[in-house]
């Protein structure tokens, strides 16, 4: 029962769920700057009340453009009810934060070194961990949808063992 016909309801219940989501997050703005402080541990989110708001709701706007609680929600049921194909890829490459994956840089916990390189201020703790950033980059989507420059997806090519009469035995 695996294919694209069969699956289309997940696609429905996946958007929908994102819809809910995001409008949940977006009712939730003016309280974005007291999550952000207390999920970084970083003051500034709060005394910079107005700027959080704003760089929230242009996270929000990025997670419905990158289509990324939709797309990770199917990706998780269609595994769960045993749908999705193995993969065909494999994923190359090393981090050269660029900030591309983080929203297309509008993620609000995005801050940049000295040097220009982009970094997480919330990078391998809890709530990162259960985000698809702790797991990025998954496959060759994730890597076109923020047009990633540090890594590749690379076809998986199976070899099979052919056995000979002697280990057929």
């Amino acid at each position: 029962m695996a294919g694209s016909e069969s699956t289309w309801w997940i696609k429905l219940f996946s958007h929908l769920v994102q819809a809910f989501c995001l409008t949940l997050i977006a009712l939730l703005l003016p309280a974005a700057p007291i999550a952000c402080a207390a999920l970084s541990g970083r003051s500034h989110y709060f005394r910079q009340y107005r700027a959080t708001v704003r760089r929230s709701a242009k996270s929000v706007r990025a997670l419905y453009r990158a289509d990324v609680t939709a797309r990770n929600l199917e990706r998780l049921l269609q595994q769960f009810l045993m749908l999705q194909a193995p993969a065909s890829t494999a994923v190359q490459g090393d981090c050269t934060h660029c900030g591309q994956c983080c929203l297309d840089r509008s993620c609000v916990f995005l801050d940049w070194t000295d040097d220009g390189l982009s970094r997480c201020s919330i990078h391998n703790n809890w709530f990162w961990k259960l985000t698809s950033c702790g797991t990025y980059p998954i496959d060759a989507q994730s890597i076109a949808v923020y047009d990633c420059p540090s890594f590749k997806a690379i076809p998986i090519r199976v070899v099979r063992k052919i056995q000979g009469p002697a280990q057929q035995r």
